[in-house]
């Protein structure tokens, strides 16, 4: 078993205080080590780009020496290393026994159902209706900061505006939608122009890439094309005075079809499933779970110790009475409705940093109910129908926001 996340200063929620830090004066949870601390230098307003999946191993591929040769750090991810958990870290400047998000797939006794916390549908794709903005403690991040007069500001794929998970995730802040890498860029160049603003741009190719194409593919290798373009692009651009710092939630690895294993055994339908490939959430007989482990060569270990310090109730609510971590790739099906397909992967690998010691498995996990859903979307012509509507729809929003942020630039310099 590995060690523990560090949330004492060498994580991303560390990073998040510190910032919170340098902008108002205080945080609500320790900033980063001294060394650490040091670059981050003082400004008064800060960009924050979230690279996607972007971990160290990636910055070995020969299209990442721009943004290796920019790295000025080490960050651990919290527990599990997967975006919902850290966006939830960066929305709210909180570890997961803070802010409540413990895993991709999560138990929510509220709902009495394994939530997909990306999409918030249930494994069967059904859709969750909840309090979405209430997901999250409050005060979040946002709101301390335009408490203290800063404004936040995330730029984002347009066509997550309205998301469940947007509305997670960015309950005060502001929401400008990017509509391609240009234009990510130049929203993220045009909105620094202002004082006292923080930033959070999110770009997500990477991640994409490796989950859909896989990182030997060379749509991976386009991909980080792609992001290296964002970095110089806003390094380039971004006013003087404006701080410039580059993150990312958790690193990739490919695991080969001999590291995976197929688990059908009857027996361990008793269980509950849920979590992810860094970490099975179990619930149920004890003596089914060792046997779980002992079958697979995994462990079982106390999740409360792994989400970071004085986990809330609800944080503990949702873990499971166990976490299940394996050395390889392992896959759990259960009967679910449709699909039959509910699956839970565990791994978890060597170290705990997000730039590639605590990695992201490239997952497909629950993909098999998603292909389900995408069949039967194919042959339905209303769904058709709406995801052209859909689509229309988000081509006007792009041609609204950028008509927007070019007005309120010029009316900012005919001010000037």
């Amino acid at each position: 078993m590995s060690v523990v996340p560090s949330y004492d200063g060498a994580g991303l929620v560390n990073l998040m205080a510190e910032i919170e830090l340098k902008l108002t004066g205080q945080s609500t949870f320790r900033g980063l080590a001294s060394d650490l601390a040091a670059s981050i230098p003082e400004a008064d307003t800060y960009v924050l780009v979230l690279f996607d999946g972007l971990g160290i191993t990636q910055l070995g591929d020969p299209g990442a020496r721009t943004l290796a040769a920019s790295m000025s750090g080490t960050l651990q991810a919290p527990f599990p290393s997967t975006t919902s958990v850290s966006l939830a870290t960066i929305a709210t400047g909180l570890p997961p026994s803070k802010h409540g998000q413990v895993a991709h797939l999560t138990w929510m006794p509220d709902v009495g159902k394994v939530v997909n916390s990306l999409k918030w549908v249930t494994t069967t794709g059904e859709s969750v209706p909840y309090g979405y903005s209430s997901v999250l403690p409050s005060p979040n991040l946002w709101e301390r900061l335009r408490a203290a007069g800063v404004e936040p500001i995330t730029v984002q794929p347009g066509d997550f505006s309205g998301s469940p998970l947007s509305r997670v995730l960015y309950r005060g802040a502001r929401f400008e939608g990017a509509w391609d890498e240009e234009d990510l860029v130049t929203a993220t160049v045009q909105l620094a122009s202002e004082p006292r603003r923080f930033i959070f741009t999110y770009v997500p190719h990477v991640d994409f890439a490796g989950h859909v194409f896989g990182l030997e593919s060379s749509e991976f290798a386009e991909a980080i094309k792609v992001v290296v373009g964002v970095w110089e692009g806003l390094a380039a651009q971004l006013p003087p005075g404006v701080a410039l710092i580059g993150t990312a939630d958790h690193g990739l690895v490919e695991f080969t079809d001999d590291q995976k294993q197929l688990i059908r055994d009857p027996r361990f339908d008793e269980l509950r499933f849920a979590g992810d490939t860094r970490g099975v959430h179990l619930w149920g007989d004890e003596g089914l779970m060792h046997d779980l482990a002992e079958m697979t060569g995994g462990s079982l270990v106390d999740g409360a110790l792994l989400i970071g310090p004085d986990p809330t109730p609800q944080a503990l609510s949702r873990l499971g009475e166990k976490v299940f971590a394996v050395e390889a790739r392992v896959r759990v099906n259960v009967d679910m409705p449709a699909c039959r397909s509910y699956c839970v992967g565990g791994r978890w690998p060597d170290g705990g940093d997000l730039s590639g010691r605590m990695v992201q498995a490239v997952v497909d996990c629950v993909a098999a109910y998603e292909y389900c859903d995408r069949r039967l979307l194919q042959t339905s012509p209303t769904a058709i129908l709406e995801r052209s509507a859909a689509r229309l729809a988000s081509l006007q929003q792009r041609l609204n926001a950028v008509s927007r942020r070019t007005v309120a630039t010029f009316q900012h310099r005919l001010e000037l």
